[in-house]
């Protein structure tokens, strides 16, 4: 099915969208973070994505030890499709992704750590703080 260059074609193209944003300074990751994190500021919200980002790993394992790629098709629907809806009807926001998906990605699982170590409320605070700016 998707192999070869279909998954190459796809790559570049995402990756070239990354690497022109970061060339054009619109965003960075720092900067990006705590805006992230403001818009899964509702627990059911962060429970979902967690749950979506555990999911998807899980269809990578299954993928690697049954040997069949066909199984990665299912990662947009196990990890995407919940925490899509769950900004759409929870949080009554549009998804990051859409706008930076390389961050967004990453800030995916750097909230799921955090959650583990129950550290995500402490950084619901720090973002209303440093987007409200100095006092």
């Amino acid at each position: 099915m998707w192999r070869g260059w279909h998954c190459s074609i796809l790559y570049m193209v995402l990756f070239n969208t990354w690497c022109r944003k970061v060339r054009e300074g619109k965003m960075t990751f720092n900067k990006f973070w705590p805006l992230y994190v403001l818009e899964h500021s509702k627990l059911s919200t962060r429970i979902i994505h967690v749950i979506g980002t555990l999911s998807a790993y899980v269809v990578i394992m299954a993928s690697y030890f049954t040997a069949n790629s066909d199984l990665l098709f299912l990662l947009p629907i196990v990890s995407y499709g919940p925490a899509w809806l769950s900004h759409f009807y929870i949080e009554g926001n549009r998804p990051t992704t859409f706008k930076h998906p390389f961050y967004s990605l990453v800030a995916d699982h750097k909230m799921v750590v955090y959650a583990f170590l129950g550290l995500m409320k402490k950084e619901i605070a720090i973002a209303k703080k440093s987007l409200r700016g100095p006092n």
